[in-house]
């Protein structure tokens, strides 16, 4: 049985200013320099979790991912070990579409006012992005080789991947809203 290591991308710049959303595409949001410090620090944690010698590593297509699995690749190198690397749209963060333009009574509607199956102009809902999740691990199944995999995505959509992992259903996933931290380890068998 191998292990799976979902871990949240490091500090972005969306993290510490909001206002970088209006300025950028959510896809172009690289990681702060304390981002590269714990994708550093990660990546060293990572590789004392693991004895295999062969690491699939998976990263969303996101900058801020990309940045962050790109610590990890370079630390299992170094040591020797066989990184096969995949970037990968479907672990992208979730389309929030117009859902960070929607006003009412002059507040900000926060994420916390819609529910699983709230689709945003223009974005996907949970459910949307569910499928993604669903569909990437089935492919995963399929296609896996040997040794462990690291998966390096987003807060939703790790949230999202361990209700299908852990077999929980929507109303557990509504009532554990909290992303993992930047930078967050949490490992599973597959």
């Amino acid at each position: 049985m191998s292990k799976i290591f979902l871990i949240r991308h490091a500090e972005s710049e969306g993290n510490v200013d909001k206002s970088v959303y209006y300025e950028k595409h959510d896809s172009e949001i690289c990681i702060t320099e304390h981002g590269h410090t714990q994708a550093k620090e990660c990546a060293a944690t990572l590789l004392s979790l693991t004895d295999a010698n062969t690491i699939d590593l998976h990263a969303s297509s996101y900058v801020r991912a990309l940045q962050t699995a790109n610590y990890i690749r370079e630390e299992f190198i170094v040591v020797g070990k066989t990184v096969k690397f995949h970037e990968n749209p479907l672990l992208r963060e979730r389309d929030w579409g117009s859902l960070r333009d929607i006003v009412d009574n002059r507040h900000l509607k926060k994420e916390a006012h819609f529910n699983f199956y709230y689709r945003p102009d223009h974005g996907e809902s949970y459910a949307d992005a569910y499928y993604r999740v669903v569909t990437f691990f089935t492919h995963l199944r399929q296609t896996r080789g040997a040794g462990d995999i690291v998966i390096v995505s987003h807060g939703e959509w790790i949230r999202l991947a361990l209700m299908y992992l852990d077999g929980f259903g929507v109303q557990h996933f509504a009532e554990h809203h909290k992303n993992p931290k930047n930078a967050t380890i949490i490992e599973r068998n597959f």
